[in-house]
């Protein structure tokens, strides 16, 4: 619908094209989007329930000057406990919510601006000062976001349905700093951060890590101890295809034995096909008696190797996340800054995961390679 010329029932000024107009979904009045804002709701609220159902006709020929009173609204209560309404996503807050309970967006910023103010042509990253241009959202040399000072807190988004303050302290940060920097599983991580700084204990129990050891501590970023235990899997590995040689000859008969069964088995009498059959079962009984123990000693080594991780992985991973938060207090000042720095410190990746495990394989065949060929040289 074309509103060129409509009053809006907020200000009384004519609406014109270009302007940033909302269409109240319910009496489909057009007005400002700043005066929405101003009242926190539709203007002609007060109607809905009279049914009211804003008309194009009833609004021509309004004198711009003024607002008629059929378009006053009248001033809102100076209620305290009134709830505030998010300027971002247009929910609901109590009155004592600083941020956006859904968006995480600040609810005490101020949304007027001065028109005639002329806007600045000096556009300078506020973290490394390089010049951009005007209508840059990012910087071009660090990558940066130019409008740092708008970044909303994320701890209530990740702190949502829980019991956690987000100002609440855990040792020497807050309960939403820490879940800014975990993100996934925040409200887990948070309890067991709780626990150890009340308890002062280094124990505790990570399923995630005991089952998947090496790939957890890659996927939380601690990439010293994911290669530390990279290696030690690898060294189990290649203690257990160290008793390949010894079986060597084995294998070697079976595919012979495979390959007379699969181009002669219609030329054999019983004896001879029973003959090679139980040839074969002699062999595989030969390699499991021989791969046995070292195989069970090389599980049991990765599952104790595991369980070691799992009681102190949470304990490593918080000394990580206080040292990083240490490192950016010393070195960034501005509030918003350091809050993008700890969203990029913290978090998960699963790229990680997947590059841990071609560097498993990697590491794995160049140790067997490296022995195998250093075994053929001293024979």
């Amino acid at each position: 619908m074309n509103y060129e010329n409509k009053p809006c029932p907020g200000c009384g000024s004519h609406l014109h094209e270009g302007d940033d107009i909302v269409v109240c979904p319910e009496c489909a009045t057009p007005q400002h989007r700043a005066c929405w804002m101003e009242n926190g709701r539709c203007v002609n609220e007060h109607k809905h329930a009279e049914g009211f159902v804003w008309s194009a006709d009833s609004s021509n020929n309004i004198p711009e000057d003024k607002a008629p009173e059929l378009f006053k609204v009248p001033e809102p209560a100076n209620d305290p406990d009134a709830p505030v309404i998010c300027p971002v996503c247009g929910s609901e807050n109590p009155a004592d919510f600083s941020v956006c309970g859904r968006c995480g967006s600040s609810l005490t910023a101020s949304e007027n601006k001065n028109e005639n103010e002329s806007p600045s042509t000096d556009n300078r990253c506020k973290n490394c000062g390089a010049e951009n241009d005007a209508d840059a959202t990012f910087c071009k040399k660090c990558g940066a976001p130019m409008d740092i000072a708008q970044i909303p807190s994320l701890g209530p988004v990740f702190l949502r349905a829980s019991d956690f303050d987000p100002e609440e302290k855990i040792g020497e940060r807050t309960s939403g700093e820490l879940a800014v920097y975990t993100r996934k599983h925040a409200l887990y991580y948070l309890k067991t951060f709780f626990k150890l700084e009340s308890t002062k204990k280094k124990v505790s129990f990570n399923w995630s890590a005991f089952f998947f050891g090496p790939f957890w501590f890659f996927y939380r970023k601690l990439y010293k101890w994911g290669v530390g235990l990279l290696l030690c899997f690898a060294a189990l590995s290649l203690i257990f295809s160290s008793y390949f040689p010894q079986i060597e000859p084995d294998y070697l008969r079976t595919v012979e034995i495979n390959e007379e069964l699969r181009t002669n088995a219609d030329k054999m009498t019983d004896d001879e096909y029973a003959k090679l059959l139980a040839e074969q079962n002699k062999i595989n009984a030969h390699v499991v008696s021989v791969l046995k123990k070292p195989a069970a000693c090389c599980f049991a080594g990765m599952v104790v190797l595991n369980l070691i991780a799992a009681l102190f992985a949470n304990y490593i991973y918080y000394k990580k996340i206080l040292d990083d938060f240490q490192i950016i207090s010393e070195e960034v000042t501005d509030d918003a800054m350091r809050a993008m720095f700890i969203r990029r410190r913290g978090g998960v990746s699963a790229l990680n995961v997947v590059c841990c495990y071609f560097l498993y394989t990697l590491l794995c065949d160049a140790l067997h390679f490296i022995a195998e060929n250093s075994v053929r040289f001293f024979n």
